[in-house]
């Protein structure tokens, strides 16, 4: 019997001692770093072309709110939005643009998020990995790496009757989603 216990000890004593000297195999989530927020742009496209007929003016929509710069990893607010630095993950810029018959300009705001994931129309940002953003567009789940943008475009004819008679429109509607990768929070600036 104390032969056995002996044999006992001894083994437990080297088992111990050899997962003492292993390195740890815990895998550790990717976190993104403080300084650093995911910045997203979600732009909307309206362009419409008379197919018969004179259509009315276009609606015309006031200038962007921000600026972008690919090359220095800054964007410019114009409005001054001061976003909780400490907290903020997600900037997001969503803008419209109008062309055509469906009217003339781009506007533009910057919209900073703490959390996700979070919905702004039928897009949903659902989180942050190392590989890019994971998104659904209109329950679609979409991956978005850095610099390639996601697109989806649509078009229909409507008839609109004018004094004049019938106008018939084609108006297509572009989505467009583009990841700009992790900037860092010291180049966001306020104007």
């Amino acid at each position: 019997m104390k032969k056995i216990s002996a044999v006992l000890l001894t083994l437990t004593m080297g088992l111990m001692l050899m997962n003492g000297c292993k390195t740890s195999s815990r895998i550790v989530a990717w976190q993104m770093p403080d300084d650093e927020y995911a910045f997203i742009e979600y732009y909307q496209t309206n362009e419409g072309k008379a197919l018969q007929g004179e259509p009315f003016p276009g609606r015309r929509i006031d200038g962007p709110t921000y600026a972008f710069s690919p090359e220095m990893g800054e964007v410019s607010s114009f409005t001054g939005i001061t976003p909780n630095m400490d907290s903020l993950r997600v900037l997001l810029g969503k803008g419209l643009i109008l062309r055509g018959t469906e009217g003339g300009g781009m506007h533009s705001r910057l919209l900073p998020y703490n959390n996700l994931p979070f919905a702004e129309g039928m897009l949903e940002v659902r989180s942050i990995c190392s590989d890019g953003v994971r998104v659904q567009w209109d329950g679609q789940p979409i991956l978005l790496k850095v610099g390639e943008p996601w697109i989806n475009t649509s078009s229909e004819t409507d008839t609109i009757p004018s004094p004049n008679g019938v106008v018939i429109i084609e108006n297509t509607t572009t989505y467009t989603i583009v990841f700009h990768g992790f900037l860092k929070k010291e180049k966001l600036l306020y104007n």
